[in-house]
């Protein structure tokens, strides 16, 4: 029964479209992603035309959802630059769109300029528990045995690649303690019943 569920659960999800504004992702392979959203093709490699809207957008696999191949993304173009990014990730209502910023922000050609954002939040705002979600989308959270040096080195004197190190360190550490204080909160708090909870305490209330 629990593989039978999996494997509907995963047909589901390979069904799957998420719209924003500057995103769409599916678990669908890239011709069947295309056909099912009315993409057509440019002539130019991975770019496609909207025609609903005259928005052009590209086909990228780096941009996936979460981490397996199959799942293609596309991007609205022009991709929005760092501080954008920022700002859809921050304040964005659409889930898909935030998702998508996080992905983005991730690659090593932002690095330096995400911690540079990331020590401007943990020293200036005292409301860190807000970020909580910015944190937990980047995947900031520390990792046992895993360099937290997210800059590239190359080009870098020692010194520069040092305090690098010690930075994302402390990025990690507050994002860490941030996030277990957010997870200890929410199991904390109160738990509503689900309706099949609600109907099998009622039914059996008093049986025994």
């Amino acid at each position: 029964m629990k593989k039978y569920t999996r494997e509907i659960d995963m047909k589901r999800k390979a069904a799957e479209i998420v719209y924003g504004n500057h995103f769409i992702w599916s678990g669908s392979y890239k011709n069947d992603l295309v056909s099912k959203i009315d993409l057509q093709y440019t002539g130019e490699p991975d770019i496609y035309l909207k025609p609903d809207d005259g928005s052009i957008w590209k086909a990228n696999d780096t941009y996936h959802h979460d981490g397996h191949g199959n799942h293609l993304a596309f991007y609205r173009l022009p991709l929005p630059d760092f501080d954008e990014l920022v700002d859809l990730l921050l304040n964005s209502d659409i889930q898909m769109d935030k998702s998508g910023a996080a992905l983005v922000l991730v690659n090593e050609e932002y690095a330096d300029r995400l911690l540079v954002k990331c020590l401007e939040i943990i020293d200036g705002d005292d409301d860190l528990e807000s970020y909580s979600g910015f944190f937990a989308a980047l995947k900031l959270e520390k990792k046992e045995g895993v360099n937290p040096n997210r800059s590239p080195v190359m080009g870098k004197r020692y010194s520069q690649v040092k305090e690098d190190h010690e930075n994302w360190e402390r990025v990690e550490n507050v994002a860490t303690d941030v996030l277990a204080a957010k997870r200890d909160a929410l199991n904390k708090a109160p738990k509503k019943k689900g309706i099949m909870a609600r109907i099998s305490s009622r039914f059996f209330k008093g049986s025994n």
